[in-house]
């Protein structure tokens, strides 16, 4: 695998000024009206605002001076293609709607790196909005240990692992459908709610960088969706596979830019849930 210690630490500066960008232009402005929020016109179930523009074009701009040859994908504009074999997969903030309460602050700025479709690198920043400054951030690199820091950059990033729950009835974590064929979720959901067979409970926030964070950190079991966007995936895998975690698509293939579904624990927990889900 080649060094990447300068993109590294590029999506580590660009995570966290996208962060400071969103502080900011969140800290007068507390009403959807203030953030200029408006319904994507490409699905009801997408909600864009200034804010994700603003940050995206940022994150382009200084990618795009960094390493000309690569390509880029991202929410809020076309792809850029690229000659190098490699894509920066971006989203400015995986998590809009929770711009506002009840879950205000729950979301990510996402930066990752895949060669020949596999993220190698992902950095994602959750900005402290509430204090104005700070957040957690979360690393992974291919072949090393994930990093997290509860209070970046108070406090340095240390590795952190995934949770050792092996029983699916006390599992804890989300399962999503994402912005569009969001009917194709409920069988699995029926599954996961099941009284007997089922986990012990599924949440869904609206984010799912965030919720495959908590998976990072150990804080949820696994997490599952069936047709999320690559943007709000990619950062968080190498850093899941930097846990010990398992990451695959819902019937078990490696998961890739390409994919819609995903499904992630720890390697006991992710092969009952592969079986079960898929029975």
């Amino acid at each position: 695998m080649e060094n990447l210690q300068e993109e590294r630490w590029l999506a580590i500066e660009l995570a966290v000024r996208g962060g400071e960008m969103i502080q900011t232009a969140l800290s007068s402005a507390r009403s959807p009206e203030a953030i200029g929020r408006r319904w994507s016109r490409a699905r009801h179930t997408e909600i864009k605002t200034k804010i994700d523009k603003d940050v995206d074009d940022m994150l382009r701009g200084e990618i795009q001076r960094a390493f000309l040859d690569d390509a880029i994908l991202s929410e809020e504009n076309a792809p850029r293609e690229g000659k190098s074999g490699r894509v920066w997969v971006i989203d400015p903030i995986d998590g809009t709607l929770n711009l506002q309460d009840p879950l205000f602050g729950t979301f990510g700025v996402c930066v990752a790196l895949a060669v020949d479709n596999v993220p190698v690198l992902g950095v994602v920043f959750s900005p402290d909005v509430r204090a104005g400054r700070g957040g957690r951030i979360w690393i992974g690199e291919e072949g090393k240990q994930a990093l997290y820091s509860p209070d970046y950059p108070n406090v340095e990033p240390t590795g952190t692992h995934v949770s050792d729950c092996a029983i699916r009835n006390h599992a804890i974590g989300a399962f999503d459908s994402g912005k569009h064929d969001r009917a194709v979720v409920y069988p699995y959901v029926k599954k996961l709610d099941h009284d007997t067979a089922g986990v012990t409970c599924v949440y869904r926030i609206a984010s799912a960088s965030m919720s495959l964070a908590a998976v990072a950190t150990g804080d949820w079991d696994f997490y599952g969706a069936t047709s999320a966007e690559s943007e709000d995936l990619s950062a968080m895998v190498p850093i899941l596979k930097g846990t010990g975690a398992v990451v695959t698509t819902l019937d078990g293939r490696p998961w890739t830019i390409k994919e819609p579904s995903i499904l992630t624990a720890n390697s006991v927990l992710h092969g009952d849930l592969l079986q079960y889900l898929n029975s």
